[in-house]
C-alpha cells in the first residue's frame, strides 16, 4: 500500500491539487482500480475521479497539441472547478457521472478543438493570455458563455469574456442593456451639463447621439 502518499493526501501535508491528481494517477497506472484507489485514500465523495479526470484531460490535451500545459506552475484547481460544471461538461462532451467516463481518452474526439480551446481559456497558450482574471470567472461567466451559442461565437472571436457573458442572455437582452446603460450615462450628464454650453464638442457628440437615435425610432417606427 502507498503509505507515504495515502498519509499526504489524507491531511498530514497538504498537497498542491496537481500532486494529488498525479499521485492518483500513478496508484492507477499502478495497477489500482478506482474502487480501491477511493477507499486507500479514504475517498467518500468522488474526489479521486475527479482529480484523476483532469489530470487525463492535461494529459490529453498535451498529447494533443503543440503547446505543453506545465501545471506545476499553472492554477490547476481551475480545472478541477470547471470539470464540477455541467455546461462546462457538456461543453467538452464529458459525461455527467464520473464512473461514466472514459478516462482513456475522457474528451471524445469530435470535441479536440473545443477542448484546445477550453485550456487556452483557462491558462493561455503560446499565442494567447487566459482569459479569466480568477476562479470566480469560472462560475460567474464561463459557465453561462459555454451554453450560449451567441455568446460562445464571441468568446471564440474576441476572447473577450465579459462581452461574452454579457450575450449569454440572447440578443435581446443584450439590446437591452446596451440602451440602458447608454440611458444612465445621459441622465448622469444632465448633472452638470449646463456648466457646458456652447462647447462645440459637446454639441458634436450630442448631434451624434441624436442622429442614432433618429435611426433607432426610424427601425423600431417606421
Amino acid at each position: 500500500m502507498p503509505y507515504l502518499g495515502v498519509r499526504h493526501i489524507s491531511g498530514i501535508k497538504k498537497w498542491e491539487p496537481y500532486a494529488k491528481a498525479r499521485y492518483i494517477a500513478h496508484m492507477v497506472n499502478g495497477g489500482y482500480s478506482m474502487s480501491e484507489v477511493q477507499t486507500i485514500i479514504a475517498d467518500r465523495s468522488n474526489s479521486a475521479r475527479k482529480f484523476y479526470l483532469c489530470y487525463k484531460m492535461a494529459e490529453q490535451v498535451n498529447n494533443e497539441n503543440d503547446f505543453y500545459y506545465d501545471f506545476n506552475k499553472n492554477e490547476f484547481s481551475y480545472l478541477l472547478l470547471s470539470v464540477g460544471q455541467n455546461s462546462i461538461k457538456e461543453f467538452l462532451g464529458i459525461p455527467q457521472k464520473y464512473n461514466e467516463v472514459n478516462y482513456d481518452s475522457p474528451v471524445p474526439v469530435s470535441n479536440s478543438a473545443n477542448l484546445k480551446l477550453f485550456f487556452s481559456w483557462l491558462y493561455g497558450d503560446s499565442k494567447n493570455e487566459k482569459v479569466l482574471k480568477d476562479s470566480r470567472d469560472i462560475t460567474n461567466f464561463l459557465t453561462h458563455v459555454v451554453s450560449e451559442p451567441l455568446s460562445l461565437n464571441h468568446l471564440r472571436e474576441t476572447r473577450d469574456l465579459q462581452g461574452a457573458y454579457e450575450r449569454s442572455g440572447g440578443e435581446e437582452q443584450l439590446l437591452n442593456s446596451y440602451i440602458s446603460k447608454a440611458n444612465i450615462n445621459l441622465e448622469k450628464s444632465l448633472q452638470f451639463i449646463h456648466r457646458h454650453k456652447g462647447s462645440e464638442v459637446i454639441e458634436a457628440e450630442l448631434k451624434k447621439c441624436k442622429d442614432t437615435l433618429d435611426v433607432i425610432f426610424k427601425i423600431l417606427l417606421p
